[in-house]
C-alpha cells in the first residue's frame, strides 16, 4: 500500500485526480491491463468486489467504465463511487484530458465540488466512455450492495448537507454549470481539446437538446396534471421523465423500512431526498435515495 499526499484538496474527486497524479509520477505510461479502481473510505467492502469487477471491466476493454451500480441523471449514465468505480486509462493523453477538463470547467465551482461522480460520468460521456452497471451480480449473490457501512460513514456525511449543498441541488446546478460551459466553448479552443474535440462537441449538444425537450415536455405534463380526466397518465409520463432527467423519482426501497424507527411500510409521501416516510420520520439509509 502506497499512500500519496496531495496538496490540494478537491472535494470527493480527489481519489479520482489524486491516483492519476500518482500513476504519472510513479508509472507513466498506462499499459495494456492497467486498471484504477475508485472506492469509498467509509465502506467495508466484501472480499468478492474488487476481484469480480476487475474480470468484468477487463472483458470490456478502455472505451468503457464499470461499477456495480450506476444511474441515469438528465440523460448521462453516473457510476456511483461507493459501489466502486472501474476503469482502464487508454493512455497519457486521456489522464491529461481528465486533468485538464477539472481544471477548466469543475475546479472552484462550489456544487461540483460536491458532487464528483457527476462531474466525472460527464467526462466520460463527453470522451465517448459507456458505462456499465453491474447491479444483477450484486443480487444474484443475495445481498443488496457490495459493501457495508463502517463508522466513518455518518462522519460528516455529504447526504447529509442542506442548503444549496444538499445533493440534488448541488447535482443539478453542477450539471447546469457544466453544460453551460462546455457548451459555450468556441471550435477549436484548447480546452474543448481535453474532451475529444468536435465529435465530443456533438454530443453535449445533442445532451443539451434532449434535456431541454424533456424539460419543456415536464412543463407542459405539470400543466396537464390540472385536469381531473388527464392527470392520471400526465403523473405516469411525468415520472418517467424525472427519474431519466432529473433523477428525483426512485421507488421505495425495503432495505429503508429496517432505518425508519417507526417501521414504516408505506410509500414515501415526499421527495426521495427529503428522506421522509409516510410515517414522518425522516430515513438515514443513503441507501434509499437511489437503490431502486
Amino acid at each position: 500500500m502506497q499512500v500519496h499526499w496531495l496538496e490540494e484538496d478537491f472535494g470527493p474527486g480527489t481519489k479520482l485526480l489524486g491516483v492519476i497524479d500518482w500513476f504519472q509520477k510513479y508509472l507513466g505510461d498506462p499499459v495494456n491491463g492497467d486498471m484504477l479502481m475508485l472506492l469509498d473510505d467509509d465502506h467495508a467492502y466484501l472480499p468478492h468486489a474488487i476481484d469480480d469487477l476487475w474480470h468484468k471491466q477487463s472483458s470490456l476493454g478502455t472505451e468503457y467504465v464499470s461499477s456495480y451500480f450506476a444511474y441515469f441523471f438528465r440523460g448521462v449514465m453516473v457510476p456511483q463511487g461507493a459501489d466502486i468505480v472501474a476503469v482502464q486509462p487508454k493512455d497519457r493523453l486521456w489522464m491529461a484530458q481528465l486533468q485538464s477538463f477539472h481544471r477548466h470547467f469543475v475546479a472552484e465551482h462550489p456544487a461540483a465540488f460536491l458532487v464528483d461522480d457527476l462531474w466525472a460520468a460527464i467526462f466520460y460521456f463527453a470522451t465517448g466512455k459507456e458505462v456499465r452497471s453491474f447491479r444483477d451480480s450484486v443480487l444474484r449473490r443475495g445481498v443488496e450492495t457490495i459493501y457495508t457501512k463502517t463508522s466513518n460513514a455518518s462522519v460528516e456525511a455529504l447526504m447529509d448537507l442542506e442548503g444549496a449543498a444538499r445533493r440534488d441541488r448541488a447535482m443539478l446546478a453542477c450539471f447546469d454549470h457544466l453544460l453551460q460551459r462546455l457548451l459555450a466553448v468556441p471550435p477549436g479552443s484548447p480546452s474543448l481539446e481535453c474532451i475529444g474535440g468536435a465529435p465530443s462537441a456533438l454530443r453535449l449538444r445533442r445532451l443539451a437538446a434532449e434535456v431541454a425537450l424533456a424539460e419543456r415536455r415536464m412543463a407542459e405534463l405539470h400543466a396537464e396534471s390540472a385536469s381531473a380526466e388527464r392527470a392520471p397518465r400526465a403523473a405516469a409520463e411525468l415520472a418517467k421523465l424525472r427519474s431519466r432527467s432529473r433523477g428525483t423519482a426512485f421507488r421505495w426501497n425495503a432495505r429503508c423500512h429496517g432505518s425508519c424507527p417507526q417501521k414504516c411500510r408505506a410509500p414515501p409521501t415526499r421527495s426521495c431526498w427529503q428522506r421522509t416516510g409516510a410515517c414522518g420520520t425522516r430515513c438515514r439509509s443513503y441507501d434509499w435515495s437511489w437503490r431502486s
